[in-house]
């Protein structure tokens, strides 16, 4: 009796194996009003370099666009943005070789024509479920197990 007491005091008063490290900050930023990180992965020297690159969206599970402009940025600082047919979106993602993640932090509230807002639904959906970013040359593609979408490289203007 007096053996399970004194294992129940030592439990309650918090003695335990488990190290808690909740207050450690390494390798993590603080408060910046960014979108949280989809992934703490350390990025490979193999991975794909997508900061600073831009694109178009062509097809989206195999549909052209047509005349409805969807593009996607990557900035420097692990962050997305462009115009998803209507609205503009913002986010971040991680990549590691070829695995990507990407997350959608905020996207304006506009309306817009029915074909636009239904395409914008569908591209902001297959974008946070992509799993995959293949680039040949010119050409992005963004793969998940719901469908694909081809993109071409803008070019900057000089």
């Amino acid at each position: 009796m007096i053996a399970l007491l004194t294992l129940f005091v030592g439990c309650a008063a918090g003695k335990s194996s488990h190290t808690d490290n909740s207050h450690t900050n390494i390798g993590r930023s603080t408060d910046t009003g960014k979108a949280p990180e989809p992934s703490e992965e350390v990025e490979n020297k193999d991975s794909i370099k997508l900061e600073g690159s831009k694109w178009e969206l062509v097809t989206i599970s195999g549909k052209m666009t047509e005349d409805i402009r969807v593009s996607l940025s990557f900035s420097d600082d692990k962050g997305i943005s462009g115009k998803s047919g209507v609205n503009h979106y913002f986010g971040n993602y991680s990549i590691n070789e070829n695995i990507i993640s990407i997350k959608v932090g905020g996207v304006t509230k506009m309306a817009g024509p029915e074909k636009a807002m239904k395409l914008e639904a569908e591209y902001l959906d297959l974008l946070e479920k992509v799993e995959k970013v293949e680039v040949n040359k010119d050409e992005m593609t963004l793969q998940s197990k719901d469908g694909n979408m081809l993109f071409k490289r803008v070019k900057e203007e000089k």
